[in-house]
């Protein structure tokens, strides 16, 4: 009979303990635009800075939800890295290779440069309230005047994407296709906002 108690109770501690299971799959965002201007902006500098990401999505869980109002994380996959850090070099190389600007940089420092652009993520999550189930992406971005100190544009883009498979994997190609078209509107963002000055 102790035997069997001690046998309860370590299952019983077992169930509330938090227990974390392991993760078998991570998934990387790497799809950006490639468009090339055809009039760059050819003497000046932009700054990318690190992008922030909204309390909740600035870590490698991967969100999804069922019902209006919640956010899950799935058990056994993960972004290899967060989101907003895997983002940030993909919008920089769209940047560069768009040939708008004489030089995109990402390092520390900015004050070098003619602008700065700040992003915020606001949301990475699939939602599986209508099949098929449907990728959210969320990203506000404030282009600002470096040497003035002063703020150009502001911008919140939202991306919904359909996802080809109601599944953790659906969503990451869904991700992808929403980072690629994020960073081609960024691109067209800053400069169409440049050009007005």
């Amino acid at each position: 009979m102790k035997h069997l108690l001690t046998i309860i109770t370590l299952i019983l501690l077992s169930a509330c303990s938090s227990i974390k299971l392991p993760v078998t799959e991570q998934y990387q965002l790497t799809q950006f635009s490639h468009k090339v201007y055809q009039n760059p902006h050819g003497s000046k500098s932009l700054f990318v800075s690190p992008p922030e990401a909204l309390r909740g999505y600035d870590s490698t869980k991967m969100h999804y939800s069922t019902q209006p109002y919640e956010v899950k994380n799935f058990a056994h996959h993960a972004w290899l890295g967060a989101p907003a850090q895997m983002i940030h070099p993909l919008l920089t190389q769209s940047l560069q290779q768009s040939g708008y600007f004489k030089a995109v940089t990402a390092g520390i420092y900015s004050d070098k440069t003619d602008y700065r652009l700040d992003s915020q993520l606001l949301m990475l999550q699939q939602n599986f309230i209508k099949r098929p189930s449907t990728l959210f992406l969320v990203i506000k971005v404030v282009l600002n005047d470096a040497k003035n100190h002063t703020v150009v544009a502001s911008k919140i883009f939202q991306y919904r994407i359909p996802c080809n498979m109601d599944t953790p994997y659906g969503g990451v190609l869904a991700a992808n296709k929403a980072v690629r078209l994020f960073t081609e509107d960024t691109v067209k963002f800053i400069s169409l906002n440049i050009d007005k000055k």
